[in-house]
């Protein structure tokens, strides 16, 4: 059984994100383009790209090419990404970047559906992204939290709450039925209208 593709949790993570963070311009659009989808697909770093998971390979190309334009968009706007941690504090950003890549080489190695799926990493997460860049947390934590959501109300149990080694799952759908597509459709309208009138 495949788990929710990629490319839904990408673009649920953003639509997400855009309600709540409600941008008031393009920069802030692209905030929430990159916290949004950097919170949605970081959850599923573990996961290896092979016949069973194409969509990952994809969805992690796609993520790649948000991000540039997200982060090129900010810079050439004078956005608040690029100016916040051009000046933040460099012991912030030092202790951002270390715990971020520790958090995150940790879950690589971890079995799916465990640590990356799992409140605490989320919560580590969201704290390095803030210690990076304050500005990017709540847009992050939202698509990690809707990629957690996701999950759940699909056939394969989460360990939401790890290390406790009882997983949780609605079992309301399985990820690559007709749920996904909607939920895929529901994602991209949804970004694409959120971030439309929000600017």
């Amino acid at each position: 059984m495949k788990k929710c593709w990629g490319h839904t949790h990408l673009f649920v993570g953003i639509a997400a994100a855009a309600v709540i963070a409600q941008p008031k311009n393009v920069g802030a659009c692209a905030v929430v383009v990159l916290g949004g989808s950097l919170g949605a697909i970081i959850c599923d770093i573990e996961v290896k790209s092979n016949k069973y998971f194409k969509d990952v390979y994809y969805s992690r190309i796609t993520f790649g090419a948000m991000a540039i334009l997200a982060l090129l968009f900010d810079f050439l706007m004078g956005g608040v990404v690029c100016s916040y941690i051009l000046t933040n504090n460099w012991l912030y950003t030092l202790i951002g970047a270390v715990t971020f890549v520790t958090v995150c080489l940790f879950g690589y190695f971890s079995i799916h559906r465990t640590f990356t799926h799992s409140i605490l990493y989320v919560f580590l997460l969201g704290a390095a992204v803030g210690l990076l860049c304050k500005p990017l947390a709540l847009s992050f934590l939202v698509g990690a939290v809707m990629h957690l959501v996701l999950d759940i109300v699909n056939k394969k149990p989460i360990l939401l709450l790890y290390p406790v080694s009882k997983g949780v799952c609605l079992k309301w759908f399985t990820a690559d039925g007709v749920a996904d597509k909607v939920f895929l459709a529901l994602g991209i309208v949804g970004s694409i209208i959120a971030l439309y009138y929000s600017t």
